[in-house]
């Protein structure tokens, strides 16, 4: 079988999974049967818990994601990962289209994420993301990642606020571990981009943006005090990774796979 079209497959077959998900509740709880306040929804078995990030959000901060092109740096992280250098998003929108198996509006998007390692090596790294995000604020996103297996994980990722202004900010959430019983996530990850390199940012602007993130995540018992600062350094070099293959072929089946909206 011709390689690019054993890739175009991939893509295809990621979407029809993202609608068997949708389907069987694995992306989305029961709106009949799930607990929600204050836009959480931590399962139908559990009472809403006074701490934590859910599993699975009923809803999210709509979300235009055609407000979100162009260049972000990461400011703040919670997640399992080491703390590297110089992480820069560029996004670039690829089609207006829908939801895979709704008539929800949604905008696909390319996402370049750069990155440089902290040790010795100082490795130019980049994570490829194909992002579906809904109008809603709900997405998916589709990773090849330059320095491991080049076959692409699936992600489902929550708005949790956004000012997409020129000095603007965005805050987003996923679960890298649900837990179904309690409802809480085990293993919540927390993005925080902005759209100034953070050494620019003078000490009110950041007070201000601080305050923004407590805000938004004191309902689920957090602050910055639970997330790591990102570091850019000036001296290094602008990392270029280069575009996987895959990656360029799973757009292009996805292109194929899903209808454009006008």
């Amino acid at each position: 079988m011709d390689l690019s079209f054993s890739l175009l497959l991939t893509a295809v077959y990621l979407a029809v999974q993202l609608v068997y998900c949708e389907a069987n509740g694995q992306f989305s709880n029961d709106r009949q049967l799930a607990s929600s306040m204050q836009g959480r929804a931590y399962g139908s078995n559990s009472s809403i818990p006074a701490c934590g990030l859910p599993s699975v959000m009923a809803s999210s901060i709509p979300t235009d994601r055609e407000r979100m092109v162009g260049v972000w740096y990461q400011y703040m992280k919670k997640d399992n990962l080491p703390l590297t250098l110089n992480k820069v998003l560029e996004n670039t929108i690829v089609e207006r289209t829908y939801y895979p198996g709704t008539s929800i509006s949604a905008v696909m998007t390319d996402q370049k994420i750069t990155i440089t390692n902290r040790d010795a090596s100082a490795a130019c790294i980049g994570r490829f993301n194909l992002i579906v995000g809904r109008v809603d604020g709900i997405a998916t996103y589709y990773r090849v990642q330059t320095d491991r297996t080049t076959n692409p994980t699936i992600h489902q990722l929550y708005q949790l606020y956004l000012d997409p202004s020129s000095e603007g900010m965005a805050i987003q959430y996923e679960c890298a571990k649900p837990n179904f019983g309690t409802g809480v996530c085990d293993v919540p990850y927390v993005y925080v981009d902005v759209r100034i390199n953070p050494n620019q940012l003078s000490a009110a602007q950041k007070e201000a943006k601080n305050k923004i993130i407590n805000d938004t995540l004191k309902p689920y018992c957090l602050s910055i005090t639970d997330l790591q600062e990102q570091t850019f350094d000036n001296n290094l070099s602008a990392c270029q990774p280069p575009r996987p293959e895959i990656y360029s072929n799973m757009i292009a089946g996805f292109k194929a796979s899903l209808p454009m909206r006008t």
